[in-house]
C-alpha cells in the first residue's frame, strides 16, 4: 500500500519533528531500497529530541503532488529528508545539494508514463533551489564515523532531473530539506537504515546549531 505513513510517537514541544520519505517499487526494482531502509529506521536510536514520521510514496508525480502538502500540513515538520535509489558509481549515500524547478525535469519512465503537470504557483520561483545544509561537512563527519566500513557518503549536486528532483524542489520550497540517494543492492536494508539515521542526526545537529528551522509555507498549497 503506497502512501503508508507512520507516526512513531506523541510529539513533545521540545522535539524536532522530522519527515522522512522513501519511494515504492518501480521497474526494474521489485523492492525499493529507499523505502525498505526508511521503514527500518528506529526512532529510539535518533535521540529523545527527534520525533519521526515516515511515509512511502508511489513513483508517480501525482502522488508526490498529493502527499507532500498533505504530510506537511498534518505533521508540520521542522525538517524533511527524502530518500531515493541510485546505482551511480561509486555506490554509496549521495547527499544532494540542489534541485531544479518543476517544468525543467525530464520524462519519468514509471508505469503511468507521465510528466509533471506545470504548477503556476512555482512560476515566480527560482529555477533551482539549494539546501541550507552543508552537505560536504555532513559527508566528512559521516565518513569519519564509519571509517573502516563499507558505508560512505558523497556530496552531489545532480539529483537526477526525475521524480527525486521533483519531490526535493517541492520540499525545499516549504522548509529545510535534504535528498539522499542510496544504492539498490550494495547495502543491506539495516545498513541503509543505520546510515540514514546517522545522516538525519547530523542534519538536525547542524540545523539546531544555527536555529535554522522553519515551518511549511501556506502560500504554496
Amino acid at each position: 500500500m503506497f502512501g503508508k505513513t507512520i507516526f512513531t510517537n506523541t510529539y513533545e514541544m521540545s522535539q524536532k519533528k522530522v519527515l522522512v520519505t522513501g519511494f515504492g517499487p518501480f521497474h526494474p526494482y521489485k523492492e525499493n531500497a529507499s523505502w525498505e531502509g526508511v521503514r527500518k529506521m528506529n526512532e529510539s536510536r535518533l535521540g529523545a529530541d527527534i520525533s519521526l514520521c515516515t511515509s512511502e510514496i508511489a513513483v508517480r508525480y501525482k502522488e508526490v503532488d498529493r502527499l507532500i502538502p498533505e504530510l506537511y500540513r498534518k505533521f508540520q515538520p521542522h525538517f524533511a529528508m527524502h530518500v531515493g535509489v541510485s546505482d551511480t558509481p561509486p555506490e554509496c549515500f549521495y547527499l544532494e545539494s540542489k534541485a531544479n524547478k518543476p517544468g525543467t525535469v525530464e520524462y519519468l519512465d514509471d508505469e503511468a508514463k507521465e510528466r509533471p503537470v506545470p504548477d503556476v504557483s512555482y512560476q515566480r520561483l527560482r529555477d533551482y533551489m539549494t539546501t541550507s545544509l552543508d552537505v560536504h561537512s555532513i559527508c566528512k563527519e559521516f565518513n569519519h564515523m564509519f571509517c573502516g566500513t563499507e558505508l560512505e557518503a558523497v556530496p552531489s549536486n545532480d539529483a537526477g532531473r526525475y521524480l527525486c528532483e521533483y519531490i526535493y524542489y517541492k520540499s525545499l520550497c516549504l522548509g529545510p530539506a535534504l535528498f539522499v540517494h542510496v544504492p539498490s543492492t550494495k547495502y543491506s536494508y539495516d545498513e541503509i537504515a543505520n546510515g540514514l539515521e546517522t545522516i538525519l542526526k547530523l542534519c538536525v545537529k547542524q540545523l539546531y546549531s544555527r536555529n535554522d528551522y522553519s515551518y511549511f509555507n501556506f502560500n504554496l498549497y
